[in-house]
């Protein structure tokens, strides 16, 4: 009797060889990664390194100049909907609709992708990703960064994504909500969820990530596991 051959799934991001940019300017240029199911990459880097420019080629709002991309082993730009549908992009500036409070948010949100309503699962995310219950009722326009975030967050995590996409996720956060965050983070990793952050802080993300990468003029410069180096590693 013939076996089957069962191949392993691919990784959640494979990023080989890319090369990427806007017009005449490369911005990213032959950058290699992967995030495999289960796992943290923090990928790190001052301004300029193209830590933005890499998020919007994963999104698929951006070509691909050379080398290959793929998510779940799906082309981002070719097949956008179905990558989107298993990512979440949580961007530094959490944008919420501001005149909507955080169930009237994730109501229209979750409906604009085909999920039906469901008040219970709304109320038990917020509470999930530590969102007080008397904000819930307000506009979102009045809430802090650190609460629209958490509304981005309970978004995700109702959408079921497989993958979520982390830009700057701890600047302007306060000690008790960025400690919030790595707890959120800790559960999606134990959950099987890939995610992939961004950022300039080595201190805030050096305890959390299983893997980093540092970028520096659209290269990767080092990447490891476990603790950073110190700051003279960086130059």
């Amino acid at each position: 009797m013939a076996t089957v051959d069962h191949a392993p799934p691919p990784p959640a991001v494979d990023v080989r060889d890319l090369v990427a940019g806007y017009g005449d300017t490369r911005v990213l240029d032959g950058v290699s990664l992967h995030v495999a199911s289960g796992e943290l990459l923090a990928v790190l880097g001052g301004n300029g390194a193209g830590k933005s420019t890499l998020l919007k080629v994963l999104l698929g709002l951006l070509p691909v100049e050379d080398g290959q991309v793929h998510v779940f082993g799906l082309d981002p730009r070719a097949s956008s909907a179905e990558v989107r549908r298993r990512l979440a992009f949580v961007p530094e500036q959490a944008a919420v609709y501001p005149h909507l409070d955080a169930i009237e948010n994730l109501d229209y949100l979750l409906g604009l992708a085909g999920h039906a309503r469901d008040p219970a699962r709304i109320a038990a995310a917020l509470r999930a990703v530590g969102l007080a219950e008397a904000a819930w009722r307000r506009a979102a326009g009045t809430y802090s960064k650190g609460m629209r975030q958490k509304l981005l967050l309970a978004l995700a995590d109702l959408r079921g994504s497989d993958l979520v996409l982390l830009d700057e996720p701890s600047s302007g956060l306060d000690p008790g909500a960025t400690a919030e965050l790595a707890d959120r983070l800790r559960r999606w990793r134990a959950a099987g969820k890939a995610v992939l952050m961004v950022s300039h802080d080595l201190a805030a993300v050096g305890a959390l990530a299983d893997r980093w990468l540092w970028l520096a003029r659209g290269r990767v410069l080092r990447e490891g596991r476990g603790a950073l180096p110190g700051p003279r590693a960086w130059r």
